[in-house]
């Protein structure tokens, strides 16, 4: 809504790329022409699986803690159909017990 965007623009630089969804194209153009060429994202399965199908991820940190845990959770991203996007180890590191893992693409 208009009056909570003009809230917004008090404090930060607010985006409108996309009627109903988010114009992951346009929201990346308008990054370029600010010069941040480089783009550090954090959200939830839908947003990683729409980033994935729009192929602008170019790695993904995944931390892998020892513990078995049940449920109905979602994969690190979703999205309606399956787009595979191979990677390749970038980094590993151990942290008493704990793995952090950096995987990138070659493009």
């Amino acid at each position: 809504p208009d009056a909570m965007r003009a809230r917004l623009a008090e404090t930060v630089d607010v985006i409108v790329a996309g009627e109903q969804e988010v114009d992951w194209a346009a929201v990346l153009d308008v990054f370029a022409a600010r010069g941040l060429s480089r783009v550090l994202c954090e959200g939830g399965p839908s947003l990683h699986g729409a980033l994935i199908e729009h192929d602008v991820v170019d790695e993904v940190c995944v931390t892998i803690s020892p513990q078995l845990v049940a449920g109905t959770g979602k994969r690190v991203a979703h999205s309606a159909s399956p787009v595979p996007r191979e990677l390749r180890l970038g980094h590993c590191v151990e942290d008493e017990g704990v793995l952090l893992t950096r995987w990138v693409r070659d493009r």
